[in-house]
């Protein structure tokens, strides 16, 4: 298969934090549906540790 291309392109993310902006849009889209003493737990513990952990992997 490979002998059919005579070219590859490299694909790289530019900007490390662009997954991380499309983590959050997500995040905040999904807790409209929760209640606001659920939305309350989530945003203090829930979210924060999505993103660290998100970021160490990207990173």
């Amino acid at each position: 298969m490979y002998s059919k291309f005579d070219h590859f392109i490299e694909f790289e993310l530019t900007l490390k934090e662009a997954p991380l902006e499309l983590i959050e849009k997500s995040y905040i889209k999904m807790i409209q549906f929760f209640s606001k003493k659920e939305k309350e737990v989530m945003e203090d513990d829930v979210f924060k540790s999505i993103i660290d952990l998100a970021g160490s992997l990207i990173m």
